[in-house]
């Protein structure tokens, strides 16, 4: 349970297998969607985190509360590389496939969809983390680099439509953004010295932050408007043993209003510690400074176009038999602080109407991965899709990642829908 509530919060707070074409989908043959035609709705969540040095039991604490003791601390500062990162994202939506549609010369429907997206990520030093959670005792007469560093934050719902191919599900859709929230911090530089008696401090730093409209909040708030593209191209191969696909999703921009807070700060801030004259009658008053002012940050409000955190995926599925299968996939995120991911699954059909997966992953925000996949066609009219990519995740709290998605896809015969 304690998994499930930090898995939740963390959604909340804050990309996948489960948004390509379904593998089932492309190796079945009976098409039975088609033959019933009408109108097929898919509903489907999915929610991950992950980090190649921060560990599930510093999750569990930062979600749901507890102690990150001293030897945790240590434990995680050991591991950690000299640039580090994290990511989560949850998102979830409605999908409708009208398969009446004879778009094309027939092999073509109609398509419309409107999801919901948070996403999260944040790029530290080594020397960030010790800084946040230990202290810079052990740097003393020395220079800690805490960047660069990079976060962010964004929120944002999709309604679009387009059209897919009955037979391979190739498709293309269009969709208007509406931004409901954005926080990025951008810091390109900064190094903090301590001298080695303590009596002098200094710190540079250069970048910005900014954040959406903050006389807007909740659900379905429009700071932003922008366009994405989102589509799957499935190619099969001359001797239909398989696919090539390509897929990508979030492709696209947002602009985020006039009333967008920025915040750009570039400036030396140094510290030589503080002089007490006449405490014993009270003659002087100790000065502080306006902080903002000697910080050296310039505000203002602006519009900001930002780049939506798509991905594009690459997929090679391969059939080795009638009942098994491989597929090889590339994951590239350009606009976070992933790193390309690898992943190579075996698929199963164990029973009939019943896929099962393993796939082992490396890369994107986590370290090595072991995800777990059923895909099941209950009848004509029945498809359920659960999995994680993180499986690991929910019996190890020393593991770096946690995930959960799946979906649920329902037909409505033609005949159904004109009666």
């Amino acid at each position: 349970m304690k998994k499930f509530i930090a898995f939740v919060l963390s959604c909340i707070s804050a990309f996948g297998a489960l948004a390509q074409t379904p593998t089932y989908w492309l190796l079945d043959k009976e098409r039975t969607w088609q033959k019933n035609g009408g109108l097929m709705i898919q509903a489907h969540g999915n929610g991950n985190w992950g980090s190649n040095s921060l560990d599930n039991q510093w999750f569990y604490d930062m979600t749901i509360g507890g102690h990150i003791g001293p030897s945790q601390e240590e434990k995680l500062l050991f591991g950690m590389e000299d640039f580090n990162r994290v990511g989560g994202n949850v998102s979830g939506g409605l999908h409708f496939y009208n398969f009446s549609d004879s778009l094309f010369g027939g092999d073509w429907g109609l398509q419309i969809g409107a999801t919901t997206n948070y996403f999260a990520s944040a790029g530290f030093s080594r020397d960030f983390f010790e800084l946040t959670y230990i202290g810079n005792y052990r740097h003393l007469g020395d220079t800690m680099n805490l960047g660069p560093l990079d976060a962010q934050f964004q929120a944002f719902q999709k309604f679009g439509f387009g059209f897919f191919n009955k037979n391979t599900f190739t498709n293309a859709m269009i969709s208007l953004v509406m931004g409901q929230d954005i926080q990025k911090l951008d810091v390109r530089k900064a190094d903090l010295f301590t001298s080695a008696s303590v009596d002098q401090m200094s710190l540079v730093y250069q970048g910005e932050f900014f954040q959406g409209d903050t006389a807007k909040s909740g659900f379905g708030q429009a700071k932003g408007l922008g366009i994405a593209l989102d589509g799957d191209i499935n190619i099969p191969m001359k001797d239909d043993k398989g696919f090539i696909s390509i897929s990508a999703r979030n492709i696209g921009w947002v602009n985020w209003g006039q009333n967008t807070q920025i915040q750009e700060f570039d400036t030396t801030f140094q510290w030589t510690g503080v002089e007490l004259q006449g405490i014993d009658n009270w003659e002087n008053n100790i000065g502080v400074p306006n902080w903002q002012d000697t910080l050296g940050i310039k505000s203002f409000t602006s519009s900001r176009w930002v780049p939506l955190p798509g991905w594009v995926n690459l997929r090679l599925l391969r059939k080795l038999s009638s009942k098994i299968s491989y597929e090889a996939n590339l994951n590239v995120q350009p606009t976070s602080n992933a790193i390309p991911q690898i992943s190579f699954g075996l698929n199963h059909f164990v029973a009939k109407g019943l896929m099962l997966r393993e796939r082992v992953s490396y890369g994107g925000f986590a370290r090595v991965t072991i995800g777990l996949e059923a895909q099941w066609k209950l009848s004509d009219r029945w498809f359920i899709t659960a999995g994680t990519s993180h499986a690991a995740g929910w019996v190890n709290s020393k593991a770096h990642g946690l995930s959960a998605y799946g979906s649920a896809a329902f037909v409505i015969p033609s005949h159904s829908i004109s009666e």
